[in-house]
C-alpha cells in the first residue's frame, strides 16, 4: 500500500471526515450548554500605598504583587472564610473570593465570584469592609485603599462556550478521523493500481476502465453493475468510451486468437463485471463484429435491466438451453446489432443445469453465427457457477475494482479460474485510471502452468 493510494483514499473520505469534525465540535458545544453555570463577578479596584503617609519611595510601592498573593492566600482559607460569614448575615455557599495584581501597576482587585449577582457583590462587600484587617495581617508598612467599589454585575464573566476548547475538539476529531481513515487504508489490503495487481498477483492485464469523468458523472459511472453507463448514453464521457473500445479491441485479439467464447467474472458483487460486458459488446457490435451476450448469472441476471428490457416468461436462456424455445425466440438484438440472450427469474439450481452438457450445447449450436461470444457469470465467491462456465468456454476473465477488495480475495478468484479454465487470459482493472498502455499478453495454455 502505497502512501499515494493512502492518501487518494483520504481524500476520498473528506467529506466523512469534515462531517466527523462538525459532529466533534457541535457535540463539545451541546455539552458545554448543558453543563454550563453562570459565574458573575463582582469587585473593588484598590491600590497600595505605604501606612506612613510621608515615605513616597518607589521601592514602598515594589511589593504590590506580592501583597496581593498573600491577600488571595489568606482570604482562601476555610479559616478565615468562616471569620467573614460569622461576622455577617451572608450566606457564603458557592462565594469564592479572589484577589489579583495588576501586572506592571499599583493597583490590586479584591472581590468575589458566585452564581447569582447579588451574592457576588454582598460578597465583594463583606470582603471589602474586612481588607483593613486582613491586611494588616499581612503586612504592617503597606496598605489597600479604595480606587472603585464594587457593583452588582449585570452579565455572567464565563461565557457559554470555551472557545479554544471547541476550535481544538474540531482539530483533534479531524487528526483523529484522518489517522483512522489511514489506518483503515493501510489494513485494507485492496488494489488500487494495474501496477500493484501486476506485481502482488503476477497475473496479466489487458486493460482498465476508469470511473466515467463525463457529464453527469456523479450519477453516471461504471463503479459497479447498480449504476449501468451505457457507451450509447450521452452522458458517457470520451475517456470512458475510450476506455471501453480499447478493452473490445482486446476481446477482439482473443477471438481472433481462437478464444471465441470469453467468459467474464469477478470476485464479489458491485465490481462492474455485467456492465462491462454490456459495454463491451456494444463495442463490438459497433466495429462490425457478430456479437452474442449471454446473461449466465442466473442468481442475479442483470443484463435484461442494464438494457431497460421486458420480462420475457418462458422465452430466454434458461429456456433456450432446455429446449423449450428455439434460439431466435430467446435473443434480443441490441441496438447495435449486438445480441443477448437474457435471464429473468432466479434460477436456484443453477450450478445444476450449467453442470450439464446443456449449456455447452446450447452455445455450439448458434457459435458459427458469431465472431465473438461473451458471457457474463456469478462472481466466484458465492456460487460455483462460474468455475463451472470457465471450463466450457475459450478463456477467462476477471474484474477487478479498484479498492473493493482485499488483495488474497482477488488471488483466490485468479486461482480457482486458473484451475478451471482451458485459458486464463488475465484481469481488467475497473473504477481507476490507466497506469500505462497495454500490451496483450497471451497466456500459457493450462498444460504448461
Amino acid at each position: 500500500m502505497s502512501f499515494a493510494t493512502i492518501g487518494k483514499d483520504i481524500i476520498g473520505n473528506i467529506l466523512y471526515i469534515f462531517l466527523g469534525s462538525v459532529a466533534a465540535v457541535l457535540a463539545v458545544i451541546v455539552i458545554q450548554q448543558l453543563t454550563y453555570s453562570p459565574v458573575y463577578t463582582s469587585e473593588a479596584v484598590m491600590y497600595v500605598r505605604p501606612v506612613d503617609s510621608s515615605e513616597q519611595s518607589p521601592a514602598s510601592y515594589s511589593n504590590a504583587e506580592k501583597l496581593a498573593v498573600a491577600f488571595e492566600e489568606v482570604i482562601s482559607d476555610d479559616v478565615m472564610k468562616d471569620k467573614l460569614a460569622s461576622e455577617s448575615d451572608i450566606d457564603l455557599d458557592g462565594v469564592e473570593f479572589f484577589a489579583n495584581a495588576l501586572k506592571d501597576t499599583h493597583f490590586v482587585s479584591i472581590g468575589a465570584e458566585a452564581s447569582d449577582p447579588i451574592s457576588a457583590k454582598k460578597g465583594a462587600e463583606l470582603l471589602l469592609d474586612g481588607h483593613g484587617e486582613l491586611t494588616g495581617l499581612i503586612s504592617g508598612s503597606m496598605e489597600l485603599a479604595l480606587l472603585s467599589a464594587p457593583v452588582t454585575p449585570t452579565a455572567p464573566s464565563n461565557s457559554v462556550l470555551n472557545t479554544r476548547l471547541t476550535m481544538w475538539s474540531g482539530i483533534v476529531a479531524f487528526a483523529l478521523l484522518t489517522s483512522v481513515f489511514a489506518l483503515i487504508s493501510f489494513l485494507a489490503d485492496t488494489i488500487s493500481t494495474v501496477s500493484e495487481l501486476e506485481s502482488r498477483l503476477g497475473v496479466p492485464v489487458i486493460g482498465s476502465v476508469v470511473s466515467d469523468t463525463g457529464k453527469k458523472s456523479s450519477s453516471a459511472r461504471i463503479a459497479g453493475d447498480s449504476v449501468a453507463l451505457l457507451i450509447t448514453n450521452k452522458a458517457a464521457g470520451e475517456t470512458f468510451k475510450d476506455n471501453i473500445n480499447s478493452l473490445a479491441a482486446r476481446f477482439e485479439y482473443l477471438a481472433r486468437g481462437g478464444s471465441k467464447t470469453v467468459m467474464v467474472s469477478s470476485f464479489g458483487t458491485n465490481e462492474g463485471k455485467s456492465t462491462l460486458c454490456a459495454n463491451v459488446a456494444l463495442a463490438l457490435a459497433e466495429s462490425g463484429l457478430r456479437v452474442l451476450l449471454v446473461d449466465a448469472d442466473m442468481r442475479n441476471s442483470s443484463q435484461y435491466r442494464i438494457f431497460d428490457l421486458k420480462e420475457q416468461r418462458g422465452r430466454s436462456f434458461i429456456e433456450f438451453m432446455k429446449g423449450s424455445c428455439s434460439f431466435d425466440d430467446a435473443a434480443v438484438t441490441l441496438k447495435g446489432g449486438a445480441v443477448l440472450l437474457p435471464v429473468y427469474e432466479y434460477i436456484e439450481d443453477s450450478a445444476e443445469i450449467l453442470g450439464t452438457s446443456r449449456f455447452e450445447h446450447a452455445i455450439n449450436s448458434v457459435s458459427d453465427r458469431f465472431d465473438i461470444i461473451i458471457v457474463d457469470t456469478p462472481p466466484t465467491a458465492f456460487v460455483a457457477d462460474a468455475e463451472i462456465i470457465a471450463g466450457k468456454c475459450a478463456c477467462a476473465l476477471l474484474v477487478v475494482h479498484s479498492n473493493v477488495y482485499s488483495a488474497s480475495s482477488i488471488l483466490s478468484a485468479v486461482e480457482a479460474l486458473e484451475q478451471a479454465s482451458p485459458r486464463f487470459c488475465g484481469c481488467i482493472l475497473n473504477g481507476t485510471a490507466p497506469q500505462r498502455s497495454f500490451s496483450l499478453r497471451l497466456p500459457r495454455e493450462k498444460s504448461e502452468l
